[in-house]
């Protein structure tokens, strides 16, 4: 008689079975990648009313290029690589407002920047990680001379990027909120 032993995952293994079994299956390769593309695509469609009278249409132009999408194995790679990493990105962000929160106050603009700043950064370096066949979604996207250049030159780039963000930190902080600059040369006698 065998006896049962229960495991200490508390159920994450019967999770990862499923998502394995879903995986299989083509729910994030297909089901799901189609499902995004035809609500996105039926929205927009609905919203700049393309055909008023006739919502048939829109449906039917949406499946259409759903299925066109899902024909494409990159499309459904992309899909999951943006949206697995964005689980990294709302964490970071998340981090952040707690730790920015001690400190500032939350009728100022300057979460607006970071934020901003931040966004940027984050899908930068998502876009930076590798994906499954071995290139990043940078390199996908420039190409393969641009992102060569970039990596090959990261560190004038990373240079350039701050001295952005500080020729701009400055200006922004120089500013007034009625746009009037608080420095101001005096005028010449």
């Amino acid at each position: 008689m065998d006896m049962y032993v229960p495991s200490t995952g508390f159920g994450y293994n019967a999770w990862t079975q499923v998502i394995s079994q879903w995986e299989n299956l083509g729910v994030f390769t297909i089901l799901l990648p189609f499902i995004l593309v035809f609500a996105v695509v039926f929205a927009i469609l609905e919203r700049i009313e393309l055909f008023k009278d006739n919502r048939g249409v829109n449906m039917l132009i949406a499946l259409v290029i759903g299925f066109f999408t899902i024909s494409n194995p990159y499309v459904s790679y992309f899909f999951r690589y943006i949206f697995g990493n964005l689980a990294w990105g709302i964490a970071i962000l998340i981090a952040v407002v707690i730790l920015l929160g001690l400190s500032l106050k939350p009728d100022e603009d300057t979460w607006k920047w970071i934020f901003g700043i931040l966004g940027g950064v984050i899908f930068l370096a998502m876009l930076a990680k590798p994906m499954a066949n071995g290139a990043s979604g940078l390199q996908f996207i420039v190409g393969d001379s641009l992102w060569y250049w970039i990596q090959a030159n990261s560190g004038m780039v990373v240079l350039g990027i701050f001295m952005i963000l500080a020729v701009l930190a400055v200006v922004m902080v120089g500013k007034k909120k009625d746009g009037n600059p608080k420095f101001q040369l005096a005028p010449h006698s």
